[in-house]
């Protein structure tokens, strides 16, 4: 959900190695590339607070972290700063939690129409809660993966909380 951000904002994701560490070369390649500040993003049962204090510790600036109590909810909190940032709801993009391909395929379209991606779960449709706080901004989304992936359920919910 971070990676339409990312490329739409040109803000680089740099990944921890594991829940509690970040390697040394990742850190080098942030101050390499002037890295100055950092979003974690998730809470701290995904990225615990000692990467943060990995980043800080050579002098990079954690902002904020982006965090909520499920993936879910965190791709929520993405879409909210991508917003903030002059991303669009419009042309949102909406993926299954339960695996990353069909997110990930569809980030660089999100990105690039410079609109945000949320999370769902087939049997969870939290995240329409979103669309619908959003839905006079949105004339349109994308669906990445099938009814496997993004129940019936959820996609009516979203068609509805558009309208």
């Amino acid at each position: 959900a971070a990676a339409p951000v990312s490329y739409a904002k040109h803000m680089p994701i740099f990944l921890t190695d594991g829940r509690d560490s970040v390697t040394l070369a990742t850190l080098s390649a942030m101050k390499k590339g002037g890295i100055e500040q950092v979003y974690i993003v998730g809470g701290t049962a995904a990225i615990s607070d000692d990467v943060k204090a990995s980043i800080e510790k050579v002098g990079i600036k954690v902002a904020d972290r982006l965090w909520g109590q499920t993936a879910i909810e965190t791709s929520e909190a993405v879409a909210a700063y991508g917003m903030s940032l002059g991303m669009q709801a419009n042309g949102l993009g909406v993926a299954t939690v339960n695996g990353y391909w069909d997110a990930l395929a569809g980030a660089a379209l999100c990105g690039r129409a410079n609109s945000v991606m949320l999370l769902v779960d087939g049997a969870d449709s939290h995240s329409i809660q979103f669309v619908a706080e959003n839905k006079q901004d949105v004339e349109g989304a994308f669906v990445f993966g099938g009814p496997v992936a993004v129940s019936d359920d959820v996609f009516d919910a979203a068609k509805e909380a558009m309208e």
